[in-house]
């Protein structure tokens, strides 16, 4: 085999390496979901829904939990 030989299979075995390693992490990225769920909540409820989200997220490290207290007058129609 002559030294370019060797140098192409090289280089092809290495990008085929990284095409697999990238495609790897790019299902575990875009199979598991990921993002950041908004709850509102009347004001005084935040303590009991922290809990909920703490469970949420040690169950799914991915998804980031954000609580908004809302006045009542928005609940009123």
């Amino acid at each position: 085999m002559s030294k370019s030989t060797v140098t192409t299979i090289i280089v092809i075995s290495f990008v085929v390496l990284l095409l697999g390693v990238g495609g790897f992490f790019a299902y575990r990225h875009f199979s598991t979901g990921s993002g950041t769920l908004t709850v509102w909540t009347l004001p005084g409820n935040e303590a009991a829904l922290r809990s909920v989200a703490e469970v949420f997220t040690q169950k799914h490290g991915s998804y980031k939990v954000k609580i908004v207290p809302v006045p009542e007058q928005v609940y009123e129609f």
